[in-house]
C-alpha cells in the first residue's frame, strides 16, 4: 500500500474522474447582465449601414470596453450589420450565452476596433475566472473591498440561524457575489477566494441535502476548482494543509454519490499531512 506524496495543486486521479464523469463546468457562472445590455440604438443613416449608440449606460459592458453615444457599429464578431433587425437578432443570439464579443464600429469618420466582455479582466487575470466586475459605486468612509467583504460576510452570517432550502441557498448566492466584487479589488486576496470556495461547498451540501445531486456535483466542482488554484498560490503552510483538507472533503463526498460497488474501500491509515485520500490496494 502506498500513499500519495504532499504537493502544491495536488488532486487525486479518482476525483478529476469524478469531477469528468459529471461534465462538470468548474468555471465561475457569470452573474452578469448580456453583453449589450445598457446600449440604446437606432437605425444609423449612413449608406453603409450599421446602428447608431443613440445612448450607454455607466458601467454596462459597452461602454466599459469604450463604445460611446454616437458611435456606429457595423460589424459584430466577423458578422456585418446593416440593419437595426440584423443587429437586434445578433445580439439575442449572443447576449446570454457568450461573455465576450468583438465590435467594429465607426467613430469621427475612423473604423474602431472593441472587444466587449461581461467579466472582470482583473479577476480573469489572477484566477481565470469569468465573473462580473461589481456595479460602479463609491461608498463613503469605507473601501470597496471592505464593503463587499462585509456584505459577504454577513450574508453567509445569516446563514448560521437556519432557513429554509431557498433561502439558504440564495444567501450563499448574495455572499459569494459580493465577495467576487471584493476580489475584484483585491484580486490577490487568497482568503477570499477560499470563502468562495467554502461558500461553493455549503451550496453543493444543500442540494445534496434536498436530494438534488447535479447541481450538488456542479458546486463540488466549483469548489475543488477554487482550493486547486489557491494551493498553487504563495499561502503558508498552514493554509496549504487547510486547502488539501477542503479537497479531500470535496473527494469524500463525490465518492460517496457514486454506486457502492464503485466506491472502492478507502485506506483507514492516517495519510501524510495535506495528502489526499488513496485507495487501498487490492
Amino acid at each position: 500500500m502506498h500513499k500519495s506524496k504532499t504537493r502544491r495543486g495536488g488532486v487525486t486521479p479518482s476525483l478529476l474522474l469524478l469531477l469528468t464523469a459529471y461534465c462538470l463546468i468548474v468555471s465561475s457562472d457569470v452573474y452578469a447582465s448580456g453583453l449589450f445590455s445598457g446600449l440604446v440604438v437606432s437605425q444609423g443613416d449612413s449608406a453603409s449601414g450599421g446602428v447608431k449608440v443613440v445612448e450607454i449606460y455607466p458601467g454596462c459592458p459597452a461602454e466599459r470596453a469604450g463604445v460611446a453615444a454616437g458611435d456606429l457599429i457595423i460589424e459584430i464578431d466577423g458578422r456585418k450589420i446593416k440593419t437595426l433587425d440584423e443587429f437586434v437578432k445578433t445580439s439575442k443570439a449572443r447576449r446570454d450565452k457568450d461573455t465576450e464579443v468583438g465590435l467594429v464600429l465607426i467613430r469621427k469618420g475612423k473604423l474602431q476596433n472593441l472587444r466587449v466582455i461581461t467579466y472582470s479582466e482583473i479577476i480573469f487575470k489572477e484566477w481565470k475566472e469569468k465573473v462580473p466586475p461589481p456595479p460602479q459605486s463609491s461608498i463613503g468612509g469605507l473601501s470597496l473591498f471592505q464593503y463587499y467583504m462585509e456584505k459577504g460576510k454577513a450574508k453567509l452570517g445569516e446563514n448560521k440561524v437556519g432557513g429554509a432550502f431557498e433561502t439558504k441557498l440564495a444567501r450563499d448566492e448574495e455572499a459569494a457575489r459580493y465577495l467576487f466584487y471584493a476580489l475584484h479589488y483585491n484580486p490577490t486576496e487568497v482568503g477570499v477566494v477560499l470563502l468562495i470556495a467554502d461558500t461553493y461547498m455549503d451550496m453543493a451540501r444543500l442540494y445534496l441535502k434536498n436530494g438534488q445531486t447535479p447541481p450538488a456535483v456542479e458546486n463540488y466542482g466549483k469548489a475543488a476548482n477554487l482550493y486547486e488554484k489557491c494551493s498553487r498560490k504563495h499561502v503558508a503552510e498552514k493554509e496549504l494543509e487547510l486547502i488539501l483538507t477542503h479537497l479531500q472533503e470535496v473527494e469524500k463526498e463525490l465518492l460517496s454519490l457514486l454506486p457502492p460497488e464503485e466506491q472502492g474501500p478507502v485506506s483507514a491509515e492516517k495519510t501524510t499531512t495535506g495528502s489526499l485520500p488513496v485507495k487501498a490496494s487490492p
